[in-house]
């Protein structure tokens, strides 16, 4: 079944200061799955060492999930692999009132594939990267990314850069080397190794 310890099914279940949620096993969510209504996990509330067969060793976003203060979901895994979070396409995790002052949450993302891009927030968080993990290793977490609707978010990232350009700034955008060069990027920083080549309108070295 899914849910190892709670089955979020309506209304709000949270998490506060000191609650821990631990060793919960479970075919999705093997510490919480989110099915409707919302789960909140605020200050110090902890999610760990629990396991899930098939996606969220310790939560599954299907609903709203919020967080705030400085929640630890961490060492959560499905068949032996790091998966803490588990957002399904479309979904992320709602930025609490607050915010985030500190805490770690591994994320895995369903949207997330090689050489491409994933939103894990629905807005920005201000030092993201040392507040979220990638359940991937090989995947960054970047803050400050524009989005389609104007504002900005927190990404997971497995392109070459993010940059900037005059009329974006201070909002970076994700992509690849060459774009970010032919849309004149005002300040481009490397988040992979690259090997440039040669192609209409691009030569390198600059």
């Amino acid at each position: 079944g899914n849910g190892g310890a709670v089955y979020v099914d309506g209304g709000t279940f949270t998490m506060e200061a000191g609650s821990k949620i631990t060793g919960s096993r479970a075919q999705n969510g093997g510490g919480v799955y989110i099915d409707s209504g919302t789960f909140t996990m605020s200050d110090t509330a902890t999610i760990q060492n629990n396991t899930a067969t098939t996606h969220g060793g310790g939560v599954y976003v299907g609903s709203t999930f919020s967080v705030s203060g400085s929640p630890t979901i961490t060492g959560n895994t499905v068949s032996g692999t790091a998966n803490n979070v588990y957002l399904p396409r479309t979904k992320t995790i709602t930025i609490g009132t607050g915010g985030l002052s500190g805490g770690t949450i591994g994320v895995t993302a369903e949207a997330m594939t090689a050489n491409g891009t994933a939103r894990i927030t629905d807005i920005d968080v201000p030092g993201a990267a040392n507040k979220f993990t990638s359940d991937i290793s090989l995947y960054s977490v970047e803050e400050n990314i524009a989005t389609t609707n104007g504002g900005t978010a927190v990404f997971l990232s497995d392109v070459e850069v993010a940059y900037k350009t005059q009329s974006s700034a201070p909002r970076k955008t994700l992509g690849s080397f060459e774009v970010a060069y032919k849309t004149k990027g005002t300040e481009i920083t490397l988040l992979k190794d690259i090997s440039p080549t040669t192609a209409s309108g691009f030569t390198w070295p600059i």
